[in-house]
């Protein structure tokens, strides 16, 4: 295929001038280094970066290079995007900068037969050809690295080499196509130990997928960036199309227009793959149709499809055309399907012989598929057939394989290597005489056979004998079997790889399978074992990598047809499978793990079979491995049960017994961790006592069983909180230390473990040297864990959780400083995506938080709050461990909603804790505190928004957690007393003294809980104390409040000065005193509450919120003490209207009789109990056995209710039966006679009132708008607190009425001698309207001016208006009605009550006007 653009050699050597001359090039260094893996050259097989084609993201790739920290840059996109081809240029200009280290180009060469340290050495030879100052140290690195670990080669190849050299900016690897690396997952793995590196090497990987979202084995330890390339501009391919158009062999002059290059681009989708490929279309002569004819056909597909379908549509029409009959296609099928798995280039003739198609049909294919061709084999063997991927792009590749792609182009992996399976055992019949040498395809035979079989047959044995594959097997003779093995020997085995002399044969026999004998049994009567004996000798030969793991398997997979009865085969099978999964990270050969352990189990299912206990440890262990994988639970469970069933088999004194019973605690504390019941964690607990006592001191394993057990008994603690259980642990734990002195293995776990239990029992042990221990033991574990250890971040983590609690603790500042330095350290370990991460975050979060309460610096809250939302979104919606960032962000943004006092920081927090919630479904260990906590949020948002919806979800909520906390639980208590509160508010609404007998006998319970000296006893007494004088309010019981007065005389006990809740606790019992004194009139009470209250206003300086009320109250005692003096008395009513109504009446002496749900209320006047929702108490007010006169008329102030007509009715009806004469309504000037809520009351007189003329009447007052709403409790908060009115009225204008002037109205209306005439409307139906009209910016004017400080008129939306009003407690519907009655005041509806004729009969105007109002009122405004 043609290149975008011809461009250097991307790994061409270019020696970079360090002061070295010629002659060092044939020096011994020199001549070792050339000893390294060669990368093969690769001038003309890397497609050239086109010009500015990648320029913002080559830009933006190294701006992050060159500020960024992270070790590895992953670049990850489709097949086709041209990752290669952007890795070649960002090599070409490194290089050019002397920053270039290396570059490795994985498709040019086969890496399944490379291993992880080959491409190690490579890049180092690599950079000793750029670098030559490196070479001495790579030198080194051979000496020194015969049979090392892979991160040791890395070391050793690659980070000494580079230090050396002094750079001042890291140097580049550049490693291509890692995808197609089957042993990528080892080398990713093995980089987790270069991650403080970067500041000597950094990465830059390409990849199809994303390697964070693949989950590969260790990517979480490494610091990645990863950046999806996409495709490429328009005007780019535009240009390259324009370009290279002309110079295809066009015919006639029937050349691409600019309309074609038009559509070409916009086909391209951005794929250069897809422009290169039909480039290489018009340009190839590899079918008789001319060019303009191909590009007719190309520019005829206007689909707009995706980069894969796009791709497979030109693939299809490049097939097409050269192979357009059946038998063509058939042919071109088995020659993909035969390259798609050849395992190594074969010539002409020797694929012929395999794959049976004949030479001239692979050479006519071969041609046509030229076109095709992106990858270019070395020099020399252009007349090989090379295996596909060596040849083609990937994207063509996985097109023919697609099971999408039809039927005529589509190839089989499976079939196809059943074909080249048959041949290859065929040709097993005719191999050479040992004294022969085998020809080319005999080789490939020799080594191949075995996988092109295992991967092209079925494995049951029902169907594998009838396959001609094994008809042809059982024909093979043990000569023929003797000749193979001999050669697959010398030519696939480690460590065996010579060709040996007919004398020398029967040496290496029998160094292989022991003397000669053994040898000729394995050879004529068992096949499996000879296969299963090579598999032993190729590991313990030394082989390692892709290629010899594959060949063992193969062994095995022909094994196991041959005979599927052979336990040890399948066991083996499944061991070789498993160690594949933990090389690669595979789910696939984890399953292949688990089908051939099941199988060996199968075999082994007699009981008594010594081997049954191990193919049960190999199933458990294959179901865990799965489990890791997918995280399907339900493999757990069934790994305990096969767990459960060794453990029979391995009873006392089974050396192997402590092993199978930690074997099953472990996969039940996992069961566990993943929402298991407590009788679980229960089971893992008493399995690991057993284990630990099959395993006493002096025993290796007693440490760890140690150690695990306590780990239980941790888990138990944290779930019932048993302080005996966590005393045990931490004994455990302190023997396990003791037997791992400096340098065991275990000896930082131990002290770690130690230091949390130690950590937990903090929390009841009030004695700080727990704490200070922890912090010591925490510390010496840092040290054990130096910068470059991959534990250090934990270390730190740990160290600091334990300051911050020593803080917690003593309040130093220092502590927490350094709490927060350590855990700011933790984080720089630990970059994206590595899975500790959030949880290091969560912890510099909480740490700020605490900051935060002392500094009060809103920077800190909001750098704590951007860490947990970071957190947050590292966990997907489903992870285990999301539902604790989801509370810790909850709790900051309660901090921020008692900062500002926004209700959204509120519905977040109940949003946050309901997800919690979700998350942490029973039996989940933190089900009972997310039930909680979203209770306690649901309660605070009671108190902004009044929902009684609200209130009953957290009552109910509350009791759910009761049912769950046993009653020694240390939470109970608290949760008592929230439940309690929940009660006390819904009392407050209903007025059930049921609920508040529930609420007072939940707080009794809670105070039992909290026994003296507990540090909450206080509040509970304060709490119980409230309730139990609204408890009074209701029964008048002198001994309920007698109870409370004590109660609160406790408290106080409790309370030493300078106890911040003291003033508090004071004012609350001088205002039970002060309420006993009016019933019992005893000076000395009144004297004790005085004096109360004056240490309260003490306690409470200019600046303390609770001041003016402590005044108030004072004052109302000295009030009581001057009434006594002077014998003078006062009242109070029931509203703001009847109060006025009530003191007009009394003035011109006339009985007042109020009714209420409480039936009872101020003093100075008579009240019943009077309920709207409840008719048998209406007629209360007429049974009362010390009236004297009959109730002549009734004010009435229906419910609030949408349609309070239903409840009305009755009750007028009543008293008119009663004798009732007259009736006066509060309704509304916006609301008509018959219309909606009071509207319909008012209907309903008029028709009693027309129907009785002359004997009934009555008054329905139509005031307009209040001015003293701004004095009701929410408006009085925003002017007071936050300087403003809000309102959704930008420009209406209304004649404001003061409360004042319609209980003026209302008394005028009682006393009024004669009849009221219905029909007469100024009487009847009066309006009433105040004596200004203003627009609420002219009111909020007239405030700042009494105010002395600037009042602002916000404007709402209509929604806006609709949720304030249904915050404020009003139900939904009567919400709206109201903000609809607003909205017409917009329209002018409240101003021409003023100004219109049409009102000027039923027009009264008060008195008192807005100025007025505002001077007398002004002081519940000031702050």
């Amino acid at each position: 295929m043609r290149d975008l653009v011809h461009a250097p050699n991307a790994t061409h050597v270019h020696i970079v001038n360090e002061g070295m001359g010629p002659s060092h090039l044939f020096n011994i260094e020199w001549g070792r280094l050339d000893a390294l893996p060669k990368h093969p050259e690769m001038s003309s097989k890397l497609a050239e970066y086109l010009p500015d084609s990648r320029k913002s993201e080559v830009e933006e790739l190294c701006q992050r290079e060159s500020h960024g920290t992270d070790l590895v840059m992953c670049i990850h996109g489709p097949a086709g995007i041209g990752k290669s081809t952007l890795a070649g240029h960002l090599s070409d200009r490194f290089r050019a900068a002397g920053r270039l280290a290396a570059s490795i180009f994985l498709s040019a060469f086969r890496t399944d037969t490379t291993s992880p340290e080959a491409i190690i050495k490579m890049a180092a030879r690599e950079i000793g050809m750029l670098h030559r100052r490196a070479i001495p140290k790579i030198v080194e690195a051979m000496d020194q690295c015969h049979g090392a670990s892979l991160e040791t080669h890395l070391q050793k190849y690659i980070i000494e080499p580079l230090r050396s050299l002094e750079q001042p900016n890291p140097l580049i690897i550049i490693i291509d196509a890692m995808d197609e690396w089957l042993d990528h997952p080892l080398f990713i793995k093995a980089l987790a130990s270069l991650h403080s590196q970067s500041r000597i090497v950094k990465f830059i990987l390409t990849d199809r997928l994303n390697p964070c979202a693949s989950h590969l084995p260790g990517i979480d330890s490494i610091s990645i960036y990863t950046y999806a390339l996409g495709p490429i501009r328009k005007e780019v391919i535009k240009a390259f199309f324009q370009k290279h158009l002309d110079t295809v062999p066009w015919v006639d002059g029937r050349m691409a227009h600019l309309a074609d290059i038009e559509k070409l681009t916009d086909l391209s989708g951005g794929l250069p793959v897809w422009a290169a490929t039909v480039i290489a279309l018009l340009s190839h002569h590899f079918s008789d149709s001319p060019p303009h004819v191909i590009l007719e056909e190309i520019i005829g597909s206007r689909r707009q499809v995706g980069d894969s379908e796009r791709l497979a549509e030109l693939y299809s029409k490049v097939l097409a055309r050269p192979f357009p009959l059946p038998e063509d296609r058939k042919w071109l099928r088995r020659y993909l399907g035969a390259t798609v798995v050849l395992q190594e280039p074969l010539s002409l003739s020797d694929f012929e012989v395999l794959s049976g198609i004949r030479r001239h049909l692979i050479e006519r294919i071969q041609f046509s598929l030229s076109a095709l061709q992106t990858r270019y084999p070395p020099t020399g063997s252009e007349t090989m057939v090379h295996p596909a991927s060596a040849v083609f792009h990937l994207s063509f590749l996985e097109y023919v394989q697609a099971k999408t792609t039809e039927s005529s182009f589509s190839v089989s992996a499976f079939d196809s290597h059943s074909t080249l399976g048959l041949a290859c055992i065929k040709q097993l019949l005719s191999l050479p005489s040992s004294a022969s040498h085998p020809r080319g395809h005999q080789w490939y035979v020799v080594k191949y056979w075995l996988i092109h079989v295992s991967k092209g047959t079925p494995r049951p044995k029902d169907e594998w004998i009838q396959t001609e594959h094994c008809r042809i097997f059982q024909r093979i003779t043990a000569e023929v079997r003797r000749k193979w093995a001999k050669l697959f020997i010398e030519g696939a085995m480690p460590g065996y790889g010579v060709v040996w002399t007919a004398d020398q044969e029967d040496d290496v026999v029998s160094a292989l399978f022991g003397d000669m004998a053994s040898f000729l049994r394995l050879l004529f009567n068992d096949m499996v074992s000879l296969l299963m004996s090579m598999v032993d000798q190729m590991a313990e030969g030394g082989g390692s990598g892709q290629e010899c793991w594959g060949l063992q398997v193969a062994c095995l997979e022909v094994a196991v047809r041959i005979d599927d009865s052979d336990d040890e085969v399948w066991m083996r099978l499944g061991e070789l499978y498993r160690e594949g999964g933990d090389r690669t990270g595979s789910l696939l050969k984890y399953e292949e793990a688990l089908v051939a352990s099941r199988r060996a189990l199968d075999l082994r299912s007699d009981l008594l079979h010594p081997g049954r206990a191990d193919a049960l440890n190999a199933v458990a262990t294959a179901l865990k491995d799965c489990y890791g994988q997918n995280g399907n639970t339900e493999l757990l469970n069934e790994a305990a049960s096969l767990y459960r069933e060794g453990l029979n088999l391995r009873l006392a004194p089974h050396p192997d017994r402590p092993r199978w019973l930690n074997n099953l605690a472990n996969t039940l504390l996992i069961i566990y961790k993943c929402g298991g019941g407590i009788e679980t964690l229960k089971e893992a607990k008493s399995l690991y006592r057993e284990a630990l006592a099959l395993c006493p001191a002096p025993h290796p394993d007693h440490p760890l069983s140690l150690g695990n057990l306590a780990n239980a008994l941790v888990y138990l603690h944290e779930h019932d909180g048993g302080i005996e259980t966590l005393n045990e642990a931490i004994s455990f734990l302190r023997k396990a230390l003791a037997l791992c002195p400096s340098p065991h293995p275990l000896r930082p776990s131990c002290l770690n473990n130690l230091a949390s239990a130690l950590l937990s029992l903090c929390k009841h042990d009030v004695d700080v040297r727990s704490l200070h221990e922890a912090s010591s033991l925490y510390r010496e574990a840092l040290v054990l864990f130096p910068a470059v250890h991959p534990k250090r971040s934990l270390s730190l983590n740990n160290l600091a959780n334990a300051l911050l609690s020593l803080y917690k603790r003593d309040g130093e500042i220092r502590t927490l400083n350094e709490a927060i330095s350590l855990y700011r350290e933790s984080l720089g370990l630990l970059p994206a995506p590595h899975p500790d991460r959030p949880i290091s975050l969560n912890n510099l979060a909480n740490a700020l938080l605490s900051l935060y309460k002392c500094d009060k610096n809103i920077r800190t809250l909001n750098e704590g709050i951007s860490f947990y939302r970071e957190a947050l979104a590292l966990y997907p919606t489903l992870h285990l461990r999301r539902p604790t960032p989801l509370n810790n962000l909850s709790l900051a943004l309660l901090s921020v909603y008692a900062r500002e006092g926004g209700v959204g920081a509120l519905v977040e927090v109940v949003s946050l804790r309901r997800e919690r919630l979700a998350l942490s479904p029973a039996p989940h260990p933190e089900h009972l505190s997310s039930l909680n906590s979203l209770a306690d949020a649901l309660k605070s948002l009671y108190s902004r928004n009044g929902s009684i919806g609200t209130l009953n979800e957290a009552s109910s909520l509350y009791r759910e957690v009761l049912t769950l906390y046993p009653t020694t639980h240390p939470s109970r208590s608290m949760c008592l007393n929230s439940l309690a509160d929940v009660l006390s508010s819904r009392y407050k609404l209903d007025g059930s003294v049921g609920t508040l007998n529930e609420a007072i006998l939940l707080y009794c319970e809670a105070l039992a809980l909290r026994p003296a000296p507990h540090p909450e006893r206080h509040s509970s007494l304060n709490n119980l104390a409230h309730a139990l004088i609204s408890l009074y309010n209701c029964d008048d019981d002198l001994a309920t409040l007698n109870e409370a007065i004590s109660r609160w005389w406790e408290a106080l006990a409790l309370l030493p000065a300078p106890h911040f809740d003291r003033p508090a606790t004071i004012n609350n019992l001088a205002v039970a005193l002060k309420t006993l004194y009016d019933r019992d009139d005893k000076i000395e009470t009144l004297t004790k509450a005085i004096a109360l209250h004056h240490e309260a206003l003490s306690l409470c300086p200019a600046s303390h919120p609770d001041r003016p009320g402590c005044l108030n109250n004072l004052a109302n005692a000295l009030l009581s003490l001057c009434r006594r003096k002077y014998c003078s008395k006062t009242f109070g009513g029931a509203s703001q209207i009847g109060l006025g109504l009530a003191r007009h009446l009394q003035q011109a002496n006339r009985s007042v009789l109020f009714g209420s749900r409480a039936g009872r209320g101020m003093d100075g006047f008579t009240w019943v109990p009077f309920d709207w929702d409840d008719a048998s108490t209406y007629e209360n007010a007429f049974k009362r056995e010390d009236a004297i006169k009959p109730i002549e008329s009734v004010y009435i102030l229906p419910s609030t209710s949408i349609d309070p007509l239903p409840q009305v009715t009755p009750f007028i009806d009543l008293a008119i039966e009663k004798g009732v004469k007259r009736f006066v309504l509060i309704s509304a000037s916006d609301l008509p006679k018959g219309g909606p809520a009071m509207g319909a009351v008012h209907g309903y007189l008029e028709k009693i009132a027309l129907e009785k003329r002359g004997s009934v009447d009555y008054v329905a007052l139509r005031p307009t708008w209040f001015i003293d709403n701004l004095a009701r409790e929410q408006f009085k908060v925003l002017l007071r607190e936050h300087d403003e009115i809000v309102t959704p009225l930008p420009k209406a204008r209304v004649p404001f009425i003061a409360v004042e002037d319609i209980s003026q109205a209302a008394f005028d209306a009682i006393v009024h001698e004669g009849y009221i005439d219905p029909e007469d409307e100024a009487k009847s139906a009066p309006i009433l309207i105040g004596p200004d009209l203003l627009s609420y910016d002219e009111v909020a004017e007239i405030l700042s001016t009494a105010l002395g400080r600037p009042i602002k008129h916000r404007i709402l939306s209509s929604e806006e208006a609709l949720a304030q009003y249904i915050s404020f407690g009003y139900p939904e519907a009567s919400a709206g009605l109201l903000v609809e009655a607003e909205l017409t005041l917009e329209r002018g509806a409240a101003e021409r009550l003023m100004t219109s004729e049409e009102f000027a009969l039923a027009r009264k105007v008060g008195k008192v006007g807005v100025k007025e109002y505002i001077e007398k009122t002004k002081g519940l405004w000031l702050k």
